[in-house]
């Protein structure tokens, strides 16, 4: 019974041990490149459904795909937030986080009406952040 208090210690020292071992996730992109390589592309996925209803599986495995792309994209602009702005800018990413979750779990659950609320809902967070970051960038 003498290693039950060195057994707790040690417990508790270990993932502070394993933290310090990595450091936080960066992001080596800037926020155009995961713009145009990630986030675009994917969203522009679950847009089409507007305008195409999904029917076969593959279309539901590529909304699917498109949507856990912009969760991820979500996570990785939070890393490269503009000076003087991180709130809002953590508060967009995570919106783009929570709706990239809702088009996920919408096509596992193959339903059309969810999906195109959640296509409308992703326009409302896309053009908001458009408004807001897209101004200040040169244009290409």
């Amino acid at each position: 019974m003498r290693s039950a208090p060195w057994l707790l210690l040690v417990a508790c020292l270990l993932p502070r041990t394993a933290d310090a071992q990595y450091p936080p996730a960066e992001s080596t992109a800037t926020v155009r490149q995961l713009h145009a390589t990630m986030i675009k592309p994917a969203s522009e996925v679950i847009f089409n459904v507007g305008r195409e209803a999904p029917g076969t599986i593959e279309t539901w495995f590529a909304i699917y795909t498109a949507a856990v792309t912009l969760t991820r994209s979500g996570n990785l602009l939070m890393t490269v937030s503009p000076p003087g702005d991180r709130a809002k800018w953590i508060t967009l990413s995570r919106q783009l986080g929570a709706a990239g979750r809702a088009a996920r779990s919408t096509a596992e659950a193959r339903h059309l009406g969810r999906l195109i609320r959640t296509s409308d809902r992703l326009v409302i967070v896309c053009e908001t952040c458009h408004a807001r970051y897209r101004k200040q960038e040169p244009q290409e």
